[in-house]
């Protein structure tokens, strides 16, 4: 009985080691992508600002890389495992990355728009107690959260506009807390 026990431990230990090396590793940073072994031919999604780069890291060596649309991304061959991709123009493209024979790596599907961290933070501080996130679709950008009225709304909506060319280019699913209030004058007769 100790034999088969001893068998069945070790039989689940090596399972154990076996699913965690099938995790994709991912490193700790936005503009850093680590594909691993597991994931050979596998579709990875990746989303890059215009003028922005991410790291990709493949688990062989690569032969060739092709980009779809090199007007909306690039991909530079650093070394033969390691790419960097950059974000050039609003859109969408990929990328084959293929072994020396031919077999496939890695497709790395990539979104590119505008960077909206920095007009988040903007709108932000420019409307105190403001609590506005943003989405950005190749040139136009989706603003949600919570301001305090719906003068910072127009606010919030106008600095958007600036960033991407115009108000029309701008949707709005923005909250204004505590409602509107209207104030009434009753007269009792």
């Amino acid at each position: 009985m100790t034999g088969a026990f001893s068998l069945l431990r070790l039989a689940a230990a090596v399972a154990f080691g076996l699913a965690l090396s099938t995790v994709p590793v991912l490193a700790n940073s936005a503009a850093h992508l680590r594909i691993a072994h597991s994931e050979i031919g596998r579709t990875q999604h990746i989303q890059v600002g215009i003028n922005k780069s991410i790291i990709i890291d493949l688990p062989v060596e690569a032969g060739e890389a092709i980009v779809s649309q090199p007007g909306v991304a690039s991909a530079i061959m650093r070394t033969r495992s390691r790419a960097v991709i950059q974000g050039i123009s609003a859109g969408e493209t990929n990328i084959f990355f293929l072994d020396a024979r031919g077999a496939g790596i890695a497709v790395i599907e990539i979104s590119v728009a505008q960077d909206a961290s920095g007009l988040a933070a903007t709108i932000n501080r420019l409307v105190p107690g403001s609590r506005v996130q943003v989405q950005s679709f190749a040139n136009a950008v989706v603003l949600s959260g919570q301001v305090n009225s719906a003068d910072d709304l127009d606010k919030a909506v106008a600095i958007a506009g600036q960033f991407v060319g115009g108000e029309q280019n701008v949707t709005s699913v923005i909250n204004v807390a505590g409602g509107q209030q209207v104030m009434l004058k009753v007269t009792v007769a």
